[in-house]
């Protein structure tokens, strides 16, 4: 068992290549199991399944965002998102690299990651990279004796 996730992403590339570079560096190690539709796990083993690089063109950044979500991606107007499931904690592995991919991205671009039940929002403000998290939902309940 795992999460459900929800990423989409508006990307405004300042360089696509380096887009590109950052999650292919990020992915290098990577060995997924299946032949176009791996498995998105923490727990992958090295041992086994193919380099990232062989199953996805990673000078596309479509297929970059199809590596680190599903190959089901919905595309709108200038937006991709995708819907699917992953190990718990997979959404360490996104932020990791959205983190540091977004710096490719222009002004007004968004990275939103949603596993399960909260969010973040990975997005290029006045030239800056900001990041932000759904509130904390634990103290939002009243007490009852």
């Amino acid at each position: 068992m795992g999460a459900c996730y929800t990423v989409s992403i508006t990307p405004r590339f300042k360089d696509k290549q380096a887009f590109c570079d950052i999650i292919r560096e990020k992915t290098a190690d990577w060995k997924l199991s299946g032949t176009r539709f791996p498995k998105r796990s923490l727990y992958a083993d090295p041992e086994h399944g193919k380099p990232a690089a062989e199953l996805f063109d990673l000078n596309d950044p479509l297929e970059c965002f199809k590596l680190l979500t599903a190959e089901d991606v919905y595309q709108q107007d200038d937006s991709w998102s995708a819907d699917f499931d992953a190990s718990y904690g997979w959404e360490t592995v996104l932020m990791d690299v959205f983190e540091k991919a977004v710096t490719a991205l222009e002004e007004g671009s968004e990275i939103y990651v949603e596993p399960d039940d909260y969010w973040y929002r990975i997005f290029v403000r006045d030239g800056k990279v900001e990041i932000e998290q759904s509130p904390d939902d634990e103290g939002d309940c009243d007490d009852q004796e």
